[in-house]
């Protein structure tokens, strides 16, 4: 089953990736110049010509063609077999649209476009914007962005952020649910959990639920977490 959707791999993928990428129609983020010729050399290998976006750092410091490295960037999308269709940053203070770093990011990210432009080359989708930036920064001259923790209702922003949305609201859509295992009664003293994390002040009634760090529930919310049962 091949799904009816546009799917962007943002992390770096391999040349071993190629052929499971084209066949799904999935597009991948090129990272610097070695990493697009060699999913480059695979697509034409396989005979499989590949769609895929190209990754700035801008001043996140990660993976990505640095931003003044342009006779690189503008190498990667003369590739043979590669068809560049878009092309993206990441801003590291995206809460802080007014941060020199923000702003330098920008600047930097419209020069590369720029300079793309005078080349004559024509990238349909230009994109920066996590759901921080979303949230805080003019989208105008781009054309995508990635919302992350905006799809589930979360927001990425501290309370006194929030404040200054100016009425904007998200309803969370995410829940985690599991089953009581086990109920019973234990007296004043008893010790629970792991290190004896816990120990009673009076006889309890004790809820097991079927959840646990194997299952990726974090070790750090052993005793501060909350759980609903019945409401």
């Amino acid at each position: 089953y091949v799904p009816n959707a546009n799917i962007l791999v943002l992390g770096p993928s391999e040349p071993d990736d190629v052929r499971v990428l084209s066949i799904h129609n999935i597009t991948p983020v090129l990272v610097d110049l070695d990493n697009a010729r060699a999913m480059n050399e695979s697509a034409r290998h396989f005979g499989m010509p590949l769609q895929a976006h190209l990754k700035i750092d801008t001043g996140m410091g990660r993976v990505g063609f640095r931003y003044d490295k342009l006779d690189d960037i503008y190498a990667a999308t003369k590739l043979s077999h590669i068809n560049v269709t878009g092309i993206m940053t990441h801003l590291a203070m995206a809460d802080h649209p007014l941060s020199e770093l923000t702003i330098d990011q920008q600047k930097r990210f419209q020069e590369v476009l720029l300079y793309l432009f005078k080349k004559g080359v024509s990238i349909p989708l230009r994109h920066m914007e996590a759901s921080g930036a979303v949230l805080n920064i003019d989208n105008t001259g781009y054309n995508m962005v990635r919302p992350g923790i905006l799809i589930y209702g979360g927001y990425p922003l501290s309370q006194a952020e929030k404040e200054k949305l100016h009425g904007t609201t998200l309803e969370p859509m995410l829940s985690w649910k599991t089953r009581v295992t086990q109920i019973k009664k234990v007296p004043k003293g008893q010790s629970l959990g792991y290190n004896a994390v816990y120990t009673t002040t009076q006889e309890t009634y004790i809820a097991t639920i079927e959840v646990g760090y194997g299952d990726g529930y974090r070790r750090s919310l052993s005793h501060r977490a909350q759980a609903l049962i019945k409401g």
